[in-house]
């Protein structure tokens, strides 16, 4: 495992704040709470983001704003997170409260829309401060935009054939 450094505290305001914060929408056929059980399965996370080895809850149920949890990743990274924003059903939200990538602040919001007969929109954002100020914000926001439509896509899959 790689040496752990702590990150800044962020609320809310940093999704629309951060240097680099992009969202993907999505569609899925699936109620708000199917979407929402499978943000809230560890066991599911590493299914359809493949940059995810494993979740684990640090936290006891019932989960809510101050839960955390720790993401290992691949390359032996890892991420310990807060919950910012735990609303069930409607959104999820955390920073990153330590982590062994390269970012000075890290946050991701899950935000859902029940459209009605059983579809949902998935709003995801991801908005980051990198470490040492190191931004190039037109190539990261392109790849970050690419990456996330991709995955958002195959989370949107999941629900679907698990839900």
């Amino acid at each position: 495992m790689k040496p752990l450094h702590d990150c800044t505290v962020v609320g809310l305001d940093y999704l629309r704040s951060a240097p680099t914060s992009i969202t993907v929408k999505v569609t899925a056929r699936a109620t708000p709470a199917q979407v929402f059980a499978a943000l809230e399965d560890a066991a599911a996370w590493p299914k359809w983001a493949p940059a995810i080895k494993r979740v684990t809850w640090t936290s006891p149920k019932p989960f809510g704003l101050g839960t955390t949890r720790t993401v290992d990743l691949i390359g032996g990274m890892v991420a310990e997170e807060e919950f910012i924003g735990w609303e069930p059903n409607r959104r999820m939200a955390f920073y990153f409260v330590r982590t062994s990538m390269p970012a000075d602040a890290f946050a991701e919001d899950y935000v859902l829309t029940d459209l009605g007969d059983g579809r949902t929109e998935i709003a995801w954002t991801m908005a980051m401060t990198p470490a040492n100020g190191r931004t190039n914000p037109g190539f990261v926001n392109a790849l970050m935009r690419r990456s996330n439509v991709w995955m958002l896509g195959r989370f949107a899959k999941y629900v679907e054939r698990h839900g």
